[in-house]
């Protein structure tokens, strides 16, 4: 017989409704000898496992949705940056914050010989919720379009902001520079090195929808970026044209030497020749670029024109190496006659005074022959960086 817990009337044992409330009829089971109890010792070891297992993942789903520290942002810090393009100035206020940065510092660093790609990935791939290079990459937009600026020049205008920061020397001297800071350091420090300043530029290409790749020059222990340029104007034919990021005024496109620090030298004009302080090369040139992190988007055509004055300016840099060289040899041949005149005057030797005379004028007239030459192709070389 079931007992209707709602009314308390009686019904048949096989009834499932109340006969008189047509309420659902409980069925109860006493659950202590619902459970058959083991006879036999069980192997518990893979249930243990299992339940590990499902710990882990747990864990790490966690992990993957945590709150990120970029959703309440403490600590702000407004910093100003003050930067030159095509000889007009401009100025962006970006506020960043000291939990951010702190979260960053505590970020692994470093990029593995052999594993480079793997190794550039955290750098390059900033949290989702990250949107400081958004917000930075709005400013500048803001400010070129303010001053009427198309888009190729909101790059170079970009470009020039991250050419502005100061390069890093202390650390680029050091040990630290083989685990370098994340972009969001560099902008919060107002410092970086070749390597760190590149992921800024990397990041901000992108954001304004440019294709861009990572140069590196192991040889020289150098980077900068590529941004996506026609394959016939490119650097070294790679599709990228070389965006170097260590100094001010280097044009999109101009693959710079190098000073012993890392740090890019600028293309300034020369002087002519002087005999008292003859010009002298002070860098490094860079080999080719191993590309790494190509991705695709709008290709910048402001390297076009570019290239061919490009290409003549390190034809004439050549000459004038050449011509170089060739003077100081003059100089030293035109010095030795001059020390065996004057001691053929000390010994009053007349006829071996006047043979050597004719000669050593020869020799001058041919020094300043090539002084002359030299100082055309400093014209021409000067010419062209104005093109550039």
């Amino acid at each position: 017989m079931r007992k209707c817990d709602h009314c308390g009337a009686a019904n048949g044992d096989t009834a499932e409704f109340c006969g008189l409330c047509h309420s659902a009829l409980i069925v109860r089971t006493d659950l202590r000898y619902a459970v058959k109890r083991p006879t036999r010792q069980t192997n518990r070891f893979p249930l243990l496992l299992v339940a590990l297992v499902a710990v882990i993942m747990t864990v790490f789903t966690w992990s993957l949705t945590r709150p990120s520290v970029f959703l309440e942002p403490t600590g702000p810090k407004v910093i100003a940056f003050n930067w030159d393009y095509e000889s007009r100035p401009y100025l962006l206020e970006l506020t960043l914050y000291q939990n951010v940065y702190r979260y960053y510092g505590n970020q692994p660093k470093g990029v593995l010989i052999g594993r480079e790609e793997d190794g550039l990935i955290k750098y390059l791939s900033p949290p989702k919720d990250d949107d400081t290079i958004k917000e930075l990459v709005a400013s500048i937009s803001t400010l070129a379009a303010q001053n009427n600026l198309s888009a190729e020049e909101t790059v170079e205008l970009a470009v020039a902001f991250v050419q502005s920061i100061p390069y890093d020397f202390e650390v680029a001297g050091s040990d630290k520079a083989r685990t370098p800071r994340y972009a969001y350091e560099v902008l919060y420090d107002k410092l970086g090195i070749c390597s760190e300043k590149s992921y800024l530029a990397y990041a901000i290409v992108r954001e304004l929808g440019y294709g861009a790749a990572v140069f590196a020059y192991p040889k020289e222990n150098h980077m900068n970026i590529g941004i996506q340029s026609p394959a016939e104007q490119s650097t070294d034919g790679t599709g990228y044209s070389v965006v170097e990021t260590t100094n001010r005024d280097i044009k999109i496109g101009v693959i710079p030497e190098i000073d012993n620090s890392g740090q890019a030298l600028q293309t300034e004009a020369l002087k002519k020749f002087n005999l008292r302080n003859p010009n002298t090369t002070q860098g490094k040139n860079l080999s080719s670029p191993i590309v790494y992190a190509r991705t695709q988007g709008s290709e910048y055509t402001g390297v076009i024109a570019r290239f061919q004055a490009s290409k003549e300016l390190a034809e004439t840099q050549d000459i004038l190496e050449t011509q170089s060289a060739l003077i100081k040899g003059e100089q030293d041949d035109l010095e030795r006659l001059r020390r065996r005149l004057e001691g053929y005057r000390a010994a009053n030797d007349a006829r071996a005074y006047n043979s050597l005379v004719d000669l050593y004028n020869n020799e001058a007239k041919g020094l300043k022959s090539l002084i002359n030459e030299y100082n055309a192709q400093v014209n021409r070389y000067n010419t062209l960086i104005g093109d550039i």
